[in-house]
């Protein structure tokens, strides 16, 4: 009988299966966690990408970069809205201003259309953005 000895005890065999273990632990744990975040950003509009290889590391990089892509949109969207509603408030206020109203106005409605969903200042689903401005506005 050939036997070879490593000088591997049941010890050692046993710690590293309990490493292994805790490594799997860990990776289905980190697992369950990306999971609803997806769900969650997913449901109020970001677009994440599938990896082709997924594992907890591509996942966690699909969702991250899908969270900055649709920080960064709605950050735009925002500002671009605040523009549109000092240029209203000054077509309104300032004298100078005036005869801008018209455009003011319409550059407020495209800009509110252009809000996602989920920020809507509380709109039913069957009225758009600009309609319920009009309604809050006056108009």
């Amino acid at each position: 009988m050939n036997t070879f000895d490593m000088g591997v005890t049941p010890d050692a065999i046993r710690q590293l299966l309990d490493e292994l273990e805790a490594n799997r632990r860990s990776r289905r744990t980190a697992w369950a966690t990306l999971q609803p975040m997806r769900k969650f950003l997913e449901a109020n509009g970001a677009r994440i990408s599938i990896p082709d290889d997924r594992n907890f590391e591509t996942e966690g990089e699909a969702i991250e970069s899908g969270l900055r892509r649709t920080v960064e949109g709605r950050d735009a969207v925002m500002r671009s809205l605040i523009r549109a509603v000092y240029r209203f408030r000054d077509a309104t206020l300032v004298a100078e201003k005036k005869d801008d109203f018209g455009n003011a106005l319409q550059n407020l409605y495209r800009e509110l259309e252009r809000v996602p969903a989920p920020l809507a200042i509380g709109a039913p689903r069957s009225q758009t953005n600009s309609q319920v401005a009009c309604f809050r506005i006056g108009y």
